[in-house]
Parts: structure tokens; C-alpha cells; sequence
């Protein structure tokens, strides 16, 4: 820099050469000793040394002499040389942790002895305004704070107006690119100069006067040039809104930045696209209207599209929001176009599975939603080529292999399509899609089902809520796809294709759990299962499919009377509300009167599990009766009740229970028909008693457990003591 340019002198000891600059030798008379002076001394020279470990220890080792001291005259006195050494660790230090324990030794110096620094105002101000706007989250804090601990909030305004004139002098030479330091460096001090004049805009109008610069010789909006580097190009988009809010730019200056705003469009970095949606493109679009009137809209739609394939290069969450609006700039004959409309849905499916666009899913997808809102209230002409995108991401989720996760980000599709297809309809403009969308549901039920019913589920949950048209919409679908998957099953039977058959029928099942909902009719293949013979697996998923309509559930145990073998499988542990209701009195007391007549004195497990399943759920009081008296299979329905009363255990474990305590009659022992548990002849310890009329055997406290303490459960006839062997 040549000697009487005028520019600031960044590097300038500010007050060191000063006479009575007591930074540079030891007073005698001073308060401290000479040993405590060059200590201070040498550490605040360490903070030069290019380690920045070094630096770091030293500064906190300021901060622990601040801290400890009682007396700050020695801190005090090194104040020229201070101050000199945290403009530079501030502004020429590339090392953040550095800057950051700059920053919070300077807020331990504020706190201890701030009026201190009253005469190097000027000198400290640039250093603390630049370093609020660090890119570095911690240090912009801890500048903020040591800016707040020297100047109350209310009095920032009138430190701003006084030291702005040599702020201005110093950002406009760090903004000509007098100062060389890296490129690192240069970038920052460019962006906190930058960002620096906007913070102080925002604060006080009185040094507007001061910025013309920006709008004149050195025009903010030429920093935006893909010449200079992200922090700088931001930065200089951010000064601009601000610039547009305070009303400071005219029409000429619009025109000038006009070409370089919406070359911005096609600029690939993160940082440029975040300033650039965040509030300035919209604002200045806002201020000036009549931009179509001098641009190649055709060019910018391009350029849109571009952005949009590659999910905004990363600034989707400030991009998509914003997207709706922008379009809403260009006019409704821009966007007419067929090609222009497809252009655009294509473009942001495709930002949608971008490197960048993964990232931020959901954005993308809730723009797409509300440009399809948008051109479909916009251009209801051209509904036709709208239409056939508002399903495009509901094909993404049905494509899917396994089940959506909150990572995949497509989870929220039927959420928003329910909600896109609700509000089209307050609108009066509800699309016609149920051809498309059924082919779409049964294609995806077919290749996935998990996945498919999820996202019908959903989408159910969220139309039935709607108006007459949604709710109509997915109600056909799902019964047009109960009728056809039935109609796939009838096919499957009629072939005799049991595999098929099976995975039709599975996929039957996980659909009645929306079709269910909605009382249709599930079609009788039991009794046409039962007469092919057909696997115990595929009539397992018949009976689940059956509970889901209660009443065929009941045809078929009625039907099952012929044949009692396979009616246990109808029969379930514990039967739904839905079930009981179905269940009518008199056909019920007949099924029980078949049952007890099929064992007579048999012991068919499976057969003896139907009826005590029937009796533990429905009311036994008459159902019992049926049973006659002085017959093993009253013996075993009384067994059966008491253990599960007994001993809380499920249908499955009484009959394993039962089963052995039968192995046990066989082998000679004694088996107490309440507990089902033997009881050794020889064994004395175990107190029995016997029926006087059966000679069947009971434990006493088994006896004591059930109601009739007197009587046997079997034949009702009294107890008697025994004695055993």
C-alpha cells in the first residue's frame, strides 16, 4: 500500500507510540513489580507466535491473571498493546478457536475494567462489529457478547453512529482488496465487512448517508459475481435485502443488478442458494415488478428446472418454501404451457432422489404438492396435464420394497396427497384420477403388499376426513380391489393353484384391514376349502379372513356340524365382542349338543378344545346342563373350566395340562380331576378324598377351590375321607 493513499492502516500500533505508553518498559513507580510486568508482557507476545496452541494457552492464561487479580493497573497499562494484538487475532487469524478465546478474554477484560478502553473506542469497535459476524457460530456469540458486556443495548445505536466512519474506511479497503492474506482469511473479512454494514443499516438510519459507496462507486450487487467466493457472494445477497427493506436502492440500481440476481440461479454452492431464497430474490422481485419485462422468462424457467434436478443444491429447506411464490412472479402465461408444467413436475421428482434433494425429502415433496395446487387453480385448462403428475409420488411409495421409514422421507406422500385432493375439492376443481390411482394401488399390492397396505391405510384415514368426493374416491377403490382380489382368488381355485392361492389369500387378509371398515362382504371359500382338502395353512388364513365378518365366521362353525375335525380351527382362544354377537343362541345350544354327543366317552382333545373354548367365553350356566350327568365327558368339562379358572392359563396350556394327566391315568396314578395333578398312592402327606359314588379322587384343597365344597363335580354325589396306603 503506498504511503499517503489514505486507506487505514490496519496493522497501525494504535497508541503504542505514545509517550506515555507504559506497555513498552517498566515504571518504577508503578504498583506491580517488574517480574509481574514482563510476565504480562511475555504472555500477550506469546499470542504473536504462529502456534496456535500457543495462542490459545496464553489467552487463557490472561483470563486466570484477569480473574485472580485485585488490582488491574498492570492489565490497564498494556491496554495499547492489547488492543493492537486483538485486532489482529481477530481479523487475521485463521484458526477459529483462536478468534473465539480472543473474543472471551476481551469479555473477561469488559467485566473487570471496561471504561478502561474508553480511548481506544475506534480502535476496538472494528474488531468487536466484523467479529459479530463470524462464520463461525461460537466466536459470532462470543463477539456478541463482549459487544453487549462494553455497550447496553440501548446505548449500541449511538456506539454504531460514532465509530461507523472508521468502520466504513477500513470494510471498504478490506472490500478493494487492499489487504493480502489468504484466501480463507479475505473471504471471511470480505463477508463480516459486508454483513458488518448491514447489522449497523438495521440498527440506525443516521449512517445510510455513509454506505453510498455500496450503490455507487463500489455497488454491492457486483459482489455477487461468481468471481468471488461463497461467504462474499451471501453475504453481499443478504446487504441487498436489507438495502431493498430500508428502500435505499432505486430503478437504475435494480436494472444494474437485475442480470446478476438471476444468474444466480444457476450457481451450484449451498451458502450462494440459501442467501439467494432465503428473502432477497422474492424481495427484489417484489420491488420490481416489471423484471419480466427485460428477462428471457423461457431462460429462467430453464435455469429453474436446472436448480430444481438438483434439489437446490443442498438449500432446500429455505429453497422449496419459497417456490410457489416465485412462479406466482412469472404469470400465469408463462407457466401455460404443457411442456413448461411437465418440465417442472419431472425436474422436482428428479431434485427428489439428487444427492442433495436426499436430504431434504419432505421439502421437496410438500412443494410438489403445492405446485400441483398452484397450476391446477392457475391453469384449470390444462387440468388434464396436471392430473397425471399429482399421483407421480404415490408410485415412488408404492415402488418401494419394504416398509416406509421416517428416513425415506416418502412416508408423508398420502398425508399430503389426501390433504392436496381435499383442499382441490373446497376449490371445486377435484381431479380425475381413480382410474390411474387404482391401477396404481393394485399394481403396488401385487409387488409389495406391506407397502401398499400401509400406504391405503393412510391415505383412508386421511380421505374419510374430507369431503363427499374424497371419501366416495378411496372407498371405490378399496371396494373395487376386495372385488378384484376376490375375483383373483376364485381364479386361483378354479385352477386348483394352491400356492398362488395361498399368497392371495395372505394378501386378502392384510386388505380386510382397511376393507374391513367399510362392511363389505367376504365371499364363503370355507366350505369349498373343507371339500378340496386343502392345506391346514390355507385354511388357517380362510378363518382369519372369516373373523373379519363375523357372520360368515358363524356360518361356517354351523356348517362345520357334519364334520367336527376341522372345527377347531374356527374356534378361537378368546372370542371378539364382534364374534359373540354373531353367535345366535339356538344354533349355539344345538353346536354344543353335537359336540358332547361326537365325544360321548371319547377323549378327543381337539374336539373337547372346541367345546371348552365355546364355554369359557359364552355364559355356561345353560350350555352345561346339556351335558349329561355320570358321563366322562362332564368329568372333563369340569376339569378343563377349573384350570383355566384356577390357574389363569390360556385354552392351549389346559389342553396340554389335560393331555397329561391322561398319560398319567395310564400309567396307575392317581390324578386329582380338579388340578389335573397326581397324586402318589403311597404318598401320606397328601390328604385325598374320594367320591363315594365314582371313587374318583380329589385333592382337599382343590375341593375347598371350587364351589360345590360337598359335592363331586363329576357324578354329585358326596365326598368321603380316605386313607392312604
Amino acid at each position: 500500500m503506498e504511503p499517503g493513499s489514505g486507506s487505514v492502516n490496519l496493522f497501525e500500533r494504535f497508541s503504542s507510540l505514545s509517550s506515555d505508553d507504559r506497555s513498552l518498559y517498566y515504571n518504577p513507580e508503578a504498583p506491580y513489580t517488574e517480574v509481574q510486568f514482563h510476565e504480562i508482557k511475555n504472555t500477550i507476545d506469546k499470542c504473536k507466535k504462529k502456534s496456535s496452541s500457543t495462542k490459545i494457552k496464553s489467552l487463557n492464561k490472561l483470563v486466570t491473571a484477569c480473574n485472580e487479580a485485585t488490582d488491574f493497573t498492570l492489565l490497564i497499562d498494556m491496554l495499547p498493546n492489547w488492543v493492537y494484538l486483538f485486532s489482529s487475532l481477530t481479523k487475521f487469524e485463521a484458526e477459529k478457536a483462536v478468534r473465539e478465546a480472543a473474543f472471551k478474554t476481551q469479555i473477561v477484560f469488559f467485566s473487570k475494567f471496561k471504561k478502561s478502553f474508553a480511548k481506544y473506542l475506534d480502535e476496538i469497535f472494528t474488531p468487536l462489529w466484523l467479529g459479530r459476524c463470524d462464520p463461525c457460530r461460537e466466536v459470532a456469540e462470543n463477539a456478541k457478547r463482549a459487544f453487549s458486556a462494553a455497550f447496553p443495548e440501548d446505548r449500541q445505536p449511538k456506539v454504531v453512529e460514532k465509530c461507523f466512519e472508521r468502520y466504513m474506511r477500513e470494510s471498504m479497503s478490506i472490500l478493494r482488496e487492499d489487504i493480502k492474506e489468504k484466501e480463507e482469511i479475505n473471504e471471511r473479512l470480505m463477508s463480516c465487512s459486508i454483513l458488518g454494514i448491514k447489522e449497523a443499516v438495521e440498527m440506525t438510519d443516521t449512517i445510510i448517508p455513509q454506505i453510498a459507496p455500496l450503490y455507487e462507486s463500489l455497488p454491492i450487487w457486483n459482489f455477487t459475481a461468481s468471481n468471488y467466493l461463497p461467504l462474499v457472494r451471501s453475504a453481499s445477497m443478504f446487504c441487498i435485502n436489507t438495502f431493498l427493506n430500508k428502500g435505499i436502492l432505486q430503478r437504475d440500481h435494480y436494472m444494474r443488478m437485475l442480470p446478476l440476481i438471476f444468474g444466480l440461479l444457476k450457481d451450484k454452492n449451498r451458502l450462494v442458494h440459501q442467501a439467494l431464497w432465503d428473502q432477497t430474490f422474492l424481495n427484489f422481485l417484489g420491488k420490481f415488478p416489471e423484471f419480466k419485462d427485460n428477462v428471457d422468462t423461457n431462460s429462467i424457467i430453464k435455469d429453474l428446472c436446472s436448480c430444481l434436478v438438483n434439489g437446490a443444491y443442498g438449500a432446500g429447506p429455505v429453497f422449496y418454501p419459497q417456490l410457489v411464490k416465485f412462479l406466482s412472479f412469472l404469470g400465469n402465461e408463462k407457466l401455460g404451457g404443457k411442456k413448461t408444467i411437465e418440465n417442472l413436475f419431472l425436474a422436482i421428482l428428479k431434485g427428489f432422489n439428487s444427492e442433495d434433494g436426499n436430504f431434504h425429502g419432505k421439502f421437496i415433496l410438500n412443494a410438489y404438492y403445492e405446485v400441483v395446487v398452484f397450476v391446477s387453480i392457475k391453469l384449470p385448462e390444462k387440468s388434464k396435464d396436471i392430473n397425471k403428475f399429482i399421483l407421480e409420488p404415490a408410485n415412488m411409495y408404492l415402488q418401494s420394497q419394504s416398509l416406509i421409514t421416517p428416513i425415506m422421507h416418502l412416508n408423508v406422500v398420502p398425508g399430503l396427497l389426501g390433504q392436496t385432493l381435499g383442499y382441490l375439492e373446497q376449490r371445486g376443481i377435484f381431479p380425475e384420477i381413480s382410474e390411474y390411482l387404482y391401477q396404481l394401488s393394485y399394481g403396488g399390492l401385487q409387488q409389495s403388499p406391506q407397502v401398499a397396505i400401509a400406504f391405503l391405510k393412510e391415505l383412508n384415514n386421511e380421505l374419510t376426513s374430507k369431503g363427499p368426493q374424497c371419501r366416495s374416491l378411496i372407498r371405490n377403490l378399496i371396494h373395487i380391489m376386495h372385488s378384484q382380489i376376490s375375483q383373483d382368488i376364485e381364479n386361483k381355485f378354479t385352477i386348483n393353484d394352491h400356492e398362488q392361492l395361498q399368497n392371495k389369500l395372505k394378501m386378502l387378509l392384510a386388505f380386510t384391514e382397511i376393507s374391513s371398515s367399510l362392511d363389505i362382504p367376504i365371499y364363503d371359500w370355507w366350505t369349498r376349502g373343507i371339500n378340496e382338502k386343502l392345506s391346514v395353512e390355507i385354511l388357517r388364513i380362510l378363518v382369519s379372513i372369516l373373523k373379519t365378518d363375523p357372520k360368515q365366521w358363524w356360518r361356517a362353525v354351523v356348517q362345520s356340524k357334519i364334520s367336527y375335525d376341522n372345527l377347531p380351527l374356527l374356534i378361537p382362544d378368546v372370542f371378539s365382542e364382534a364374534l359373540l354377537k354373531a353367535a345366535d343362541a339356538a344354533e349355539l345350544e344345538d353346536l354344543v349338543t353335537g359336540l358332547i354327543n361326537s365325544l360321548k366317552d371319547s377323549t378327543n382333545l381337539a374336539v373337547s378344545a372346541v367345546l371348552i373354548g365355546i364355554l369359557l367365553n359364552i355364559s355356561t350356566s345353560k350350555l352345561i346342563t346339556l351335558i349329561p350327568l355320570h358321563t366322562k365327558i362332564r368329568k372333563n368339562v369340569f376339569i378343563l373350566l377349573e384350570l383355566h379358572k384356577e390357574e389363569e392359563l390360556s385354552l392351549q396350556e389346559v389342553m396340554n395340562m389335560w393331555k397329561e394327566s391322561l398319560e398319567k391315568e395310564r400309567n396307575g396314578d392317581e390324578v386329582c380331576f380338579i388340578c389335573c395333578r397326581a397324586n402318589e398312592i403311597n404318598d401320606s402327606s397328601l390328604p385325598d378324598l374320594e367320591c363315594i359314588s365314582c371313587r374318583n379322587k380329589v385333592h382337599k384343597a382343590c375341593v375347598e377351590n371350587v364351589e360345590t365344597k360337598e359335592k363331586c363335580l363329576y357324578c354329585e354325589e358326596k365326598f368321603s375321607e380316605i386313607v392312604n396306603l
